[in-house]
């Protein structure tokens, strides 16, 4: 488990890839769609319809004695891809900041045009009237009544140059999800791909470090295996522009944990003018060939209550 920043403080968080343990002084990257989708517990398109006047004094982390001013953002939904039902609006919470929003760059927890990036450069992710867009949320750590933003997972704004593109990959995701067996049936291998990764991120995807793994059923972890093996290991080694490493099949194996010398599978080299990324989809295809019918793909769930 690692911690990331929320709103401009500590919060406990698992990636979909191990990062370095982030303190204060680190900035932290913005996710990729997917990444953001696969941890934030709801996700809707929609329109900052207001900002409230009075600020509110809530908790920064879970457990946090002292307390910060925070705005409230009312976010008027268009639509909802996950995680919430039968709301209309959602109010959201972030670190007040003196003198205002301070322009796109601020809003979006990006380093500051003009200003040089150094550790701690990244900000809270600021919001601000008449914004659009698809927001990634997480219930506050200080009140179940409001929802926050964690720094990295800025919004993706309406007036985005690759925002239907992003848009149509959330939705993807959206379905996959709903309906797994589905999505990983789909005709076309670019779209089991990307349902294979968004499953398997949601179902590795452990926010509060509390969950506990079960096996998913046998048919799906085999549909999820037979994608990543009719995939193109190669393309991420002449990746075109846009190109997601997220979605890609050696990610998606790493996920699963199946990597190089690790659960039985050799150590890869390669010789000048190879591709790595052959020569392990090669290796695990021959380690899944002997071991492939033992293999379980996990989720993590809530503990059973006793």
């Amino acid at each position: 488990m690692r911690r990331i920043l929320f709103a401009g403080l500590a919060f406990a968080s698992v990636a979909l890839a191990e990062q370095p343990a982030l303190g204060l002084r680190i900035a932290v990257q913005n996710f990729t769609t997917s990444q953001k989708f696969a941890q934030a517990e709801v996700v809707v398109t929609g329109k900052v319809s207001s900002l409230e006047k009075e600020t509110v004094e809530l908790p920064q982390f879970p457990g946090d004695k002292n307390k910060a001013a925070f705005t409230i953002a009312v976010i008027k939904i268009e639509s909802i891809l996950s995680g919430a039902k039968n709301v209309t609006h959602l109010k959201v919470a972030f670190l007040a900041q003196a003198g205002g929003g301070g322009g796109e760059e601020q809003n979006l927890g990006l380093p500051i045009k003009g200003r040089p990036i150094r550790p701690g450069g990244f900000g809270p992710i600021q919001l601000t009237e008449g914004q659009e867009g698809i927001f990634f949320l997480q219930k506050h750590p200080g009140s179940d009544a409001y929802y926050a933003i964690q720094q990295g997972f800025a919004p993706i704004a309406a007036k985005a140059g690759n925002y239907q593109e992003e848009l149509v990959k959330v939705k993807g995701i959206t379905d996959a999800l709903a309906d797994p067996m589905k999505a990983l049936k789909a005709e076309k291998l670019d779209a089991r791909l990307l349902a294979a990764s968004a499953i398997v991120g949601k179902y590795r995807s452990n926010p509060t470090g509390q969950l506990v793994e079960k096996a998913i059923p046998a048919e799906e972890t085999k549909l999820i295996l037979k994608t990543l093996f009719e995939a193109d290991w190669t393309a991420a080694d002449r990746p075109a522009p846009g190109f997601d490493y997220q979605t890609s099949p050696s990610y998606l194996a790493s996920m699963l944990g199946l990597n190089s010398g690790v659960n039985g599978i050799p150590q890869i080299q390669i010789k000048p003018g190879e591709s790595y990324n052959a020569k392990m989809k090669e290796a695990i295809q021959a380690w899944h060939a002997k071991n492939g019918e033992k293999f379980e793909i996990k989720k993590f769930v809530a503990k059973d209550k006793k």
